[in-house]
């Protein structure tokens, strides 16, 4: 019923939530300003957002091979940011960097790529 992918696909979606539920906390926590909390939110939110939309509803025109690579580079980075908010995001950063290694090794053991690439290199041909 469920691949080994789906169910990585599936923690990466619960991951981006809690990212940007890290985020709107910053935001919250923002009493007097402090500059270094906002940027910090306002990145994670805004790279969050823009990467979640593009991977969950998989645009044509970001459909790339590596696509795990570039979501646990993505995920490790935001992860990064996301410690130094507050205790809310080291859940979420420690649990964002787990799920980062693990989109890593998918990308590295998982064998439907070269499926995928032959089929689209049939139909375009």
């Amino acid at each position: 019923m469920f691949d080994l992918v789906e169910i990585v696909n599936y923690l990466t979606y619960l991951t981006y939530l809690g990212f940007i539920i890290s985020s709107f906390y910053g935001f919250s926590k923002l009493g007097t300003y402090d500059g270094q909390l906002f940027i910090i939110s306002l990145c994670a939110l805004v790279n969050t957002l823009f990467y979640g939309v593009i991977d969950i509803f998989k645009v044509k025109s970001f459909e790339i091979i590596q696509n795990y690579y570039i979501k646990s580079y993505f995920m490790l980075n935001i992860s990064a940011l996301i410690l130094a908010i507050n205790p809310v995001g080291i859940g979420f950063g420690i649990w964002g960097i787990i799920i980062s290694v693990t989109n890593f090794f998918v990308g590295i053991f998982n064998s439907d790529i070269e499926n995928k690439v032959a089929s689209v290199d049939e139909t375009s041909a």
